[in-house]
């Protein structure tokens, strides 16, 4: 019998991205399906509907501390995202969102990145990957692999209590650990910094890393 497929949310705003090749590959991952929404629908949304997703990717870059007094159309954006980890639900950080609320100290709780840290971008670097944890589910078979991708300085989550190392990268502008997982409170949760346009959607290894993460964070792999 064939399994009932994951139900994703993944929370997107205050970032531009390329809509179509972004849809179209969470459109090819066949176990799941993926409602892409902006973080103030997903925040606004009923308890009931939040929690009826299995895992929550995060592809944000809200910048300022959530309040529970913003707009209407917000909710109660503090107390959601503070839920955060309280049912198990996967929780998945996807590129800037691993940036995202510098001032929230419960973000770095979440990620074990501390985004105060961040100094610089640089776009379209050609950066190679390396895979640290070859038997990890998320990466096992995955060879090391070339991509054009953007870099982020910032000091890295190498050494934090809790984090396991999946990928790194050598790249001088780039932090050194690309790939790492976590456990918050209830959650498995899987913070992957790639991602900023279709050079990174259309790579076959970005993309597989990305699904399984997805599969991981659910406790299907």
């Amino acid at each position: 019998m064939a399994k009932t497929p994951l139900k994703v949310a993944v929370v997107v705003g205050h970032h531009s991205y390329e809509v179509q090749p972004f849809q179209e590959m969470f459109e090819s991952f066949p176990e799941m399906h993926c409602y892409i929404q902006h973080l103030e629908q997903f925040t606004s949304s009923s308890k009931e509907v939040r929690e009826s997703y299995d895992v929550v990717v995060f592809y944000t870059m809200w910048l300022d501390t959530p309040v529970n007094d913003g707009p209407w159309y917000e909710g109660e954006a503090l107390d959601v995202l503070s839920g955060l980890g309280e049912t198990g639900q996967g929780i998945l950080m996807l590129h800037h969102s691993i940036l995202a609320f510098q001032e929230w100290p419960l973000w770095k709780e979440v990620t074990g990145l501390d985004p105060k840290k961040y100094r610089d971008y640089h776009l379209d670097e050609t950066m190679n990957f390396h895979v640290a944890a070859p038997d990890h589910p998320i990466m096992k078979g995955i060879p090391d692999f070339t991509m054009v991708d953007e870099a982020y300085e910032s000091d890295g989550v190498e050494g934090i209590p809790g984090i396991e190392v999946l990928m790194t990268t050598s790249h001088p502008k780039n932090i050194s650990t690309v790939a790492w997982t976590k456990q918050y409170q209830k959650s498995k949760v899987f913070c992957y910094q790639s991602g900023h346009c279709n050079t990174s959607y259309s790579n076959e290894y970005f993309r597989e890393i990305l699904r399984r993460g997805i599969l991981w964070t659910a406790g299907q792999i």
